[in-house]
């Protein structure tokens, strides 16, 4: 029990740090119709900061691209964090503050892809930063897709990638935007089922053994210090 409450408390403490790095990715506007190019040049720019290596996938013609970034000895298998970047449109909705802006009101945190789900890649790069001051055994792998919210389009490239690796992860955890009911964390409308959650037998026929949730990292629980993280359509 006491391990588990330890736990909760270090993502709580990660959620509170990584919330700099939510306000930048929220500021990006990556709806899916739109380029994600500015918000994957400033990953990299931030994580080029520590010392961490990342390399781009484009999609066809360019406008796109996924990122990948590994901390720790690249020949194990290691972990991978998988998060994507583009968020839903917001026309047409009563927003009752500039969605791109992250504001904090009562608690919770708005802005478009707060929860779904720039504040998990927010969590994860800030887990990126920490793992890079230390002396990794096992990897620690980044994977930041684009079109997820328009079928799951960039991730197709990443678990190609991923085949071809000689030592494949066995494990990603897949962030998730919201628990599977609406409950107090989030307001919205949306439902998230992950990068990977469609391609869940392709990914493993690459290599991998098992796919985990990251309950210590879930956006919807841990982004906003001291309560759940909201992504919301003001009433």
């Amino acid at each position: 029990m006491a391990r588990v409450e330890a736990a909760g408390a270090g993502a709580e403490a990660l959620a509170r740090r990584a919330l700099p790095i939510l306000k930048t990715l929220v500021g990006f506007d990556t709806t899916s119709h739109l380029s994600n190019l500015a918000l994957i040049e400033w990953v990299e720019g931030y994580l080029a900061g520590y010392g961490i290596a990342s390399r781009r996938i484009a999609n066809a013609d360019g406008a796109k691209a996924n990122l990948l970034a590994t901390i720790g000895p690249p020949a194990l298998g290691g972990v991978v964090l998988s998060g994507h970047t583009d968020v839903v449109p917001v026309a047409g909705q009563a927003w009752t503050s500039d969605p791109f802006v992250l504001v904090e009101r009562d608690g919770r945190l708005f802005g478009r892809g707060s929860s779904d789900m720039k504040g998990f890649i927010a969590c994860a790069l800030r887990a990126a930063d920490l793992a890079s001051t230390r002396r990794l055994t096992t990897p620690l792998h980044l994977a930041f897709s684009y079109d997820e919210e328009i079928g799951c389009i960039g991730v197709r490239a990443l678990i190609e990638d991923m085949a071809k690796w000689a030592h494949r992860p066995p494990a990603v955890h897949r962030g998730r935007a919201h628990p599977a009911t609406h409950g107090t964390g989030a307001q919205g409308q949306e439902r998230h089922h992950g990068d990977l959650q469609r391609s869940r037998g392709a990914f493993r026929q690459s290599g991998a053994r098992r796919q985990r949730h990251s309950p210590g990292l879930r956006a919807d629980r841990h982004t906003a210090p001291g309560a759940g993280a909201a992504e919301s359509r003001a009433a």
